[in-house]
């Protein structure tokens, strides 16, 4: 009686570690910002910061997970931010 028990036990801790799905999450980002100097023939000259100087500032998560059945979930959740300024969300979309 022993040794079907030990055996049963043996094939359900198998079985779990066959059914565990495997997952990923990724988290993201960059921040984009850039310098302008501007020079005049007066002498005078100015320097500015610019978020979003090529592509925009971003961070996002992206993952997936294995729902089982060869069924997988897939999301991806992106923000853009500007650097420069404080408490306010860009949303996608709009400058």
């Amino acid at each position: 009686m022993e040794m079907k028990k030990l055996g049963l036990l043996s094939a359900l801790s198998a079985a779990s570690i066959a059914a565990h799905a495997q997952s990923s999450v990724t988290l993201y980002g960059i921040i984009d910002e850039g310098l302008t100097f501007t020079n005049n023939s007066g002498g005078h000259h100015a320097y500015q910061m610019s978020s979003g100087y090529v592509a925009g500032s971003r961070w996002g998560l992206k993952g997936q997970e294995d729902l089982g059945g060869s069924v997988k979930a897939i999301f991806t959740l992106e923000n853009g931010f500007d650097v420069n300024i404080k408490h306010r969300i860009i949303k996608p979309g709009r400058p």
